[in-house]
C-alpha cells in the first residue's frame, strides 16, 4: 500500500476505534445490550468519520476569509443534522420496535449527541485548518527563500559582470599609456593580464579560495600595476602562514589593494608603499591594505563608488552582515579591510 494512503488510514482509523469504544463504554452501561450498543456506535461514528472528511475536503479547496467564517460554521451544522438523521435511520432499522426502552433512549439524547457532534466538528475543522494555514505557509515560505535565492544569485553575478570590466578597463589605459613609451612593457602587461583574466573567468560567484590562492591571485594583480608604476609603487606584505589553507571568497583582496593604487598611487608622483596583511582575529581572517592618503587630493580622483561599495554588499549576501567591511583614516594613511569568518 501507498505510504501516503497508510498514513491515512492510521490517521482516520485510530480515533475512529477510540470513538467506537468510548461510545460502545457509555452505551451499553446505559442499557445492558452490548450488542445494541455496539451496532449504534459503529454505524455512528462511521456517519460521523464520514462529515468529518467532509469538512476536511471543504477546506482543501475553500478557506473563508475573516468576513464569511459563518459560512464554515453553517456547514457544519448541517453536517451535524445530516449526522443525526443519517444514524438514526441506520440505528432504527437495526434496533427492534418493540424495544422501547432503546428508542426512548435514541429520542432523549438527540440533543446532547447533537452538541457532542457540534463540539468534535468545529474542533476537528479547527485542527484541519491550522494544518492546511501552516502547509500553505510553508510553501509560500518556501517560494519566497526559492525567489530570494534567485535574487541573491543575479546580484552577485551582476557584481561579478562588472567587477571584470572595471579592471579590465583600468588595465586597457594603463597598456594604452605604455604603448607609445615602452612597447615592451606593455607587451609584457598584455601576458599578465591575459594570465590575470584567464584565472579569474574560471572563477564563480560561489568560488572560495585558500588565503594563500588569493594571495597569489593578487600579487598577479600587482605584478599588472607595477609594470606601469615601475618603481613608485612599493608593497610590503605581512601573512600569518597558518591562514594559508583556509577558505575565502575568492576575489576579495583584489579590490582592497585597487582601492589603494587609485587613491594613494594614482593621486601622487613620488613612490609611494602599500602595506598589506592578512591575520586572524576571533574567528575571522583579516585581510587589510594601508596607503598614503592626501585628504587635500580626495577629490580629484573620483571612481565609480563600485569597488567597496561592491565589496560590502557581496560580502553581506554572502554572510548575511553587515559590519565586514571597515575603512579608517589616521595621520595621513587610508585603511580598509575585511573580516572573513572561518567556516571550517
Amino acid at each position: 500500500m501507498n505510504p501516503r494512503w497508510q498514513q491515512i488510514m492510521i490517521q482516520t482509523l485510530a480515533p475512529a476505534l477510540a470513538g467506537v469504544g468510548a461510545m460502545w463504554l457509555v452505551l451499553s452501561n446505559y442499557i445492558q445490550d452490548y450488542q445494541l450498543a455496539f451496532f449504534d456506535s459503529i454505524i455512528s461514528i462511521s456517519i460521523f468519520v464520514l462529515c468529518t472528511k467532509i469538512i476536511s475536503n471543504i477546506l482543501r479547496f475553500y478557506r473563508p476569509t475573516q468576513g464569511r467564517i459563518w459560512k464554515l460554521f453553517v456547514w457544519i451544522f448541517l453536517l451535524g443534522i445530516a449526522w443525526i438523521f443519517g444514524s438514526f435511520s441506520l440505528v432504527s432499522l437495526v434496533v427492534p420496535a418493540s424495544n422501547e426502552k432503546y428508542q426512548d433512549m435514541l429520542l432523549q439524547s438527540v440533543m446532547l449527541r447533537f452538541f457532542i457532534a457540534l463540539v468534535v466538528m468545529v474542533c476537528s475543522a479547527l485542527i484541519v485548518w491550522i494544518r492546511r494555514q501552516s502547509e500553505s505557509e510553508a510553501r509560500s515560505q518556501s517560494r519566497f527563500n526559492e525567489i530570494q535565492q534567485l535574487y541573491r544569485e543575479t546580484e552577485l553575478n551582476a557584481l561579478r559582470q562588472q567587477l571584470q570590466p572595471h579592471f579590465l578597463f583600468n588595465s586597457l589605459n594603463s597598456i594604452q599609456s605604455l604603448a607609445a613609451t615602452d612597447a615592451q612593457k606593455a607587451r609584457n602587461m598584455v601576458l599578465q593580464l591575459s594570465d590575470f583574466l584567464r584565472g579569474t573567468l574560471r572563477k564563480d560567484n560561489h568560488a572560495q579560495l585558500t588565503v594563500e590562492e588569493e594571495i597569489e591571485h593578487t600579487r598577479l594583480y600587482l605584478e599588472i600595476e607595477m609594470v606601469r608604476f615601475s618603481d613608485r609603487l612599493q608593497v610590503e606584505w605581512k601573512v600569518d602562514e597558518k591562514l594559508n589553507s583556509v577558505k575565502i571568497p575568492a576575489l576579495v583582496l583584489q579590490p582592497l589593494v585597487e582601492n589603494a593604487i587609485k587613491f594613494g598611487v594614482y593621486q601622487t608622483s613620488g613612490p609611494v608603499k602599500l602595506w598589506v596583511e592578512v591575520s586572524e582575529e576571533n574567528k575571522h581572517v583579516i585581510l587589510s591594505v594601508k596607503n598614503p592618503f592626501d585628504p587635500e587630493l580626495s577629490g580629484t580622483k573620483k571612481g565609480t563608488g563600485f569597488g567597496l561599495n561592491s565589496l560590502q554588499r557581496r560580502l553581506f549576501l554572502l554572510y548575511g552582515r553587515n559590519d565586514l567591511v571597515h575603512t579608517d583614516i589616521e595621520n595621513n594613511f587610508f585603511s580598509a579591510s575585511l573580516k572573513i569568518p572561518i567556516t571550517s
